[in-house]
């Protein structure tokens, strides 16, 4: 049976969305925040992970980011179900591994269509692997691009990053981008990723 992580807090949502998917032979595991979503994920195994956006404690992109920084846990597909309308964000949770994006309301039928293709990409595309960047210099970051990469392997966004080591958003997104460019990766997740497997935090 096909195994779904629900990761929704409210409370009317996640129960229509766990009934429709047990009616469909799904088996569901809800949990309404991210630290409870990390946890489980540790502990057991999903074939896809239903995610909002808007969640207490970590917001559902910083979750996604976690996920794919995993190497345990990257080839899970991820889908973000949130309710803002911004070709920005959906550009952006894409870019950072999000198998698909839906945004509320929706239909259900629509729901279900997106699920069933987004499982059989998953089962029939190559396994992600985290392999280093040809010229990859992780001997080049300094202390201060060490400190906002170690903000990057929690998921955390810019303005958290800024906020936790009293920098400016600019100042942060420059780091970021020496630290794309000196370890040769074009997004977070990737990022994240050489980051855990070089032992860099």
């Amino acid at each position: 049976m096909t195994s779904i992580l629900l990761v929704e807090d409210d409370k009317i949502i996640s129960s229509l969305l766990k009934d429709l998917l047990v009616d469909k032979n799904y088996d569901v595991t809800h949990v309404g925040d991210g630290p409870d979503a990390l946890k489980i994920l540790e502990e057991k195994s999903f074939d896809l992970i239903l995610l909002d956006e808007n969640l207490p404690t970590m917001n559902g992109s910083e979750i996604l980011i976690n996920v794919k920084a995993n190497p345990n846990l990257a080839d899970i597909p991820i889908m973000i179900i949130t309710s803002l309308d911004d070709e920005d964000f959906q550009a952006h949770v894409l870019n950072e591994g999000a198998d698909d994006y839906i945004r509320k309301p929706f239909r259900m039928n629509v729901l279900l269509a997106r699920i069933n293709n987004v499982l059989k990409r998953a089962n029939s595309s190559p396994k992600l692997e985290a392999e280093i960047p040809d010229g990859c210099k992780p001997e080049t970051l300094n202390d201060r691009e060490l400190n906002v990469l170690r903000e990057v392997v929690k998921g955390h966004n810019n303005q958290t990053i800024a906020e936790e080591l009293y920098l400016s958003e600019a100042t942060v997104a420059n780091y970021i981008k020496s630290i794309f460019a000196k370890l040769k990766t074009k997004n977070r997740t990737q990022t994240a990723i050489v980051a855990l497997k070089l032992n860099l935090i």
